[in-house]
């Protein structure tokens, strides 16, 4: 005998069994160079980190630190290899990072979704 399986709810299904869709967003990705950055990633296998920098219009240092925190909690790669004599680093996002963005952008559609309901 087959078992039934139920089918995935849909974010603002989630949020109204869950709590208010704020509750779904990550931490990891309030802050908006953060989420820039994974964003950018999303549709790419890998970005030279001055490419990010510009594409972001942040400064080295601040690319840097949050590229950094981004991949200690498991969401991007900092691939930093040497192509001829020159240091070239790229950043690429992980399956992880993925699915951490997809669950955040589906968490702020549901925000926008629950105010146009009221």
């Amino acid at each position: 005998m087959a078992k039934e399986t139920t089918p995935a709810l849909t974010p603002g299904e989630a949020a109204a069994h869950e709590g208010h869709p704020r509750l779904a967003l990550d931490d990891k990705l309030l802050n908006p160079l953060r989420l820039s950055i994974v964003s950018a990633l999303v549709a790419r296998d890998s970005v030279s980190f001055k490419d990010m920098r510009e594409f972001i219009q942040t400064t080295d240092s601040t690319l840097s630190k949050n590229a950094s925190a981004l991949e200690e909690c498991g969401y991007v790669t900092i691939i930093k290899q040497f192509i001829g004599t020159r240091p070239h680093t790229s950043l690429s996002l992980t399956k992880q990072g993925r699915q951490a963005w997809e669950r955040h952008i589906a968490a702020l559609q549901a925000i926008a979704s629950a105010g146009e309901q009221q």
